[in-house]
């Protein structure tokens, strides 16, 4: 039986491999049991792929390709990504857009950067296991419009988050948020992997530009809807973020004039657009 460490273990040590392209021997020994205790050789889940990585373990082969890399992230993203669908399993990205247009429209609120939009769980997964992200097991992730709460929990589930908190403004959303919050406390918190459930995860509703998340490590905007002066204001906001501090934007760039902003990495990623 699969020990609750196994996929931080694997987690951890497929950072090593990106980067490196190899692992030390006794990382190779810690991997190839992780690997065995989550998917055993008499799992049904074990497929063809999975035999071939564990046979080159067992070979002791410890400079595995990209794409063996890319197929263990595979098989620990496809584990969590079970959960989180179960766990969202009443409120779809259907159901958001849904319940997003319906309450704007009651309001009479035309503000394009309310438009609803989501993570993909395995694309925005690929994002915070990506090289360019160093995040101690102290980190704190904030959702800058956190709809029903997905890439908050996808956070919590694929980093050693200490806190996770989501912030939004459209009352349904954030009470679809709650009711998320509550499935996972009561049913499936305790079913994780110690360190995944020491992340304290909470909603808030209240607009971003109003909330502190300077104690924030990682910062998420989807701001495919956001407009240039919406943009321009969360940029002004990073400016309170202590060094070393990460935000991810999907679709538009912070500007450029913000001296105090590097950008590492620009991706294309499936999402819900």
């Amino acid at each position: 039986m699969a020990d609750d460490k196994d996929f931080d273990q694997i987690n951890k040590l497929l950072t090593d491999l990106s980067l490196n392209g190899k692992i030390s021997k006794n990382q190779h020994g810690v991997l190839q049991s992780s690997l065995k205790a989550i998917f055993p050789s008499s799992s049904k889940d074990c497929d063809s792929r999975l035999h071939h990585l564990q046979s080159l373990l067992e070979k002791g082969q410890v400079d595995l390709s990209g794409e063996q890399i890319a197929e263990i992230r595979t098989i620990v993203s496809d584990h969590f990504q079970a959960i989180w669908d179960e766990l969202f399993v009443d409120y779809s990205t259907a159901d958001g857009k849904k319940m997003s247009r319906a309450e704007r429209a009651i309001s009479k609120n035309t503000d394009g950067n309310l438009v609803y939009g989501e993570v993909a769980f395995d694309s925005f997964a690929q994002i915070l296991w990506c090289q360019y992200l160093s995040l101690s097991p102290s980190a704190v992730f904030y959702d800058l419009g956190s709809g029903t709460g997905r890439a908050v929990f996808a956070a919590m589930m694929c980093c050693d988050f200490r806190k996770a908190v989501g912030i939004e403004i459209v009352d349904c959303l954030y009470q679809a948020s709650q009711q998320v919050l509550k499935k996972y406390e009561n049913n499936v918190r305790e079913s994780l992997p110690v360190e995944r459930q020491k992340c304290n995860i909470s909603f808030v509703k209240q607009s971003f530009l109003e909330y502190d998340w300077s104690d924030g490590d990682l910062i998420f905007a989807n701001s495919t809807c956001f407009d240039e002066s919406l943009m321009n204001e969360i940029a002004k906001k990073t400016s309170q973020l202590k060094e070393g501090a990460y935000i991810v934007t999907f679709t538009k760039r912070l500007g450029a004039e913000f001296q105090h902003l590097r950008l590492l990495d620009s991706s294309q990623y499936q999402m819900s657009w």
